[in-house]
């Protein structure tokens, strides 16, 4: 008994440190009058893993969506969102009212370039649900025949190598992930 009472301190301890960073991995870089910079620090005191591959975490909402600044590009990548569109509806949909307030900035479909030069720093790994298949604004080839629509470039964050990049249909549905920028620190 006397032990378990020595204990308690430190189970104590534990438990807060545990509740602490369970509170302060919420949310982080959402206050409006921070810079960039000031945003990046804010999210590595608060988020454990807030550097992943090439990519530094900038912003994570209470609903947990998350926003990515691609290092050497300095472009913005938003969290994927929440259920596939066709390209015409994902092309006007890019960039939620939220990131848009928060930044300041319009948010657009990557290019397939920004998709291939994200893939050469990590970015199926580093960001959030990056495992899925999204739109780019690339076109990839056009067509005047109704029956033959046009077709996308598109990232498939599930596969590896050269093998990401494929090309859908503009009437088919994809995930749907932002950029906005560049953006200088």
């Amino acid at each position: 008994m006397k032990m378990m009472l020595s204990l308690l301190p430190l189970i104590l301890i534990q438990a807060s440190t545990v509740w602490a960073e369970a509170q302060t991995t919420k949310s982080c870089g959402l206050i409006e009058t921070l810079s960039l910079k000031e945003r990046i620090v804010e999210c590595s005191n608060r988020v454990t893993a807030s550097r992943k591959g090439g990519f530094k975490l900038i912003a994570r909402t209470q609903a947990g969506r998350e926003v990515w600044l691609e290092i050497d590009t300095g472009l913005l990548w938003a969290d994927m969102h929440e259920k596939p569109l066709k390209f015409a509806e994902a092309a006007k949909d890019c960039g939620t009212a939220e990131e848009e307030k928060l930044f300041g900035l319009s948010f657009r479909l990557p290019t397939r370039d920004e998709f291939k030069h994200a893939t050469q720093n990590d970015l199926a790994k580093s960001l959030p649900n990056a495992r899925n298949a999204f739109w780019s604004s690339s076109l990839a080839f056009s067509s005047s025949t109704p029956a033959l629509p046009a077709a996308y470039y598109t990232f498939k964050g599930y596969l590896t190598g050269d093998s990401q990049m494929g090309f859908a249909r503009q009437h088919e549905r994809l995930s749907i992930r932002c950029v906005a920028g560049p953006v200088a620190l």
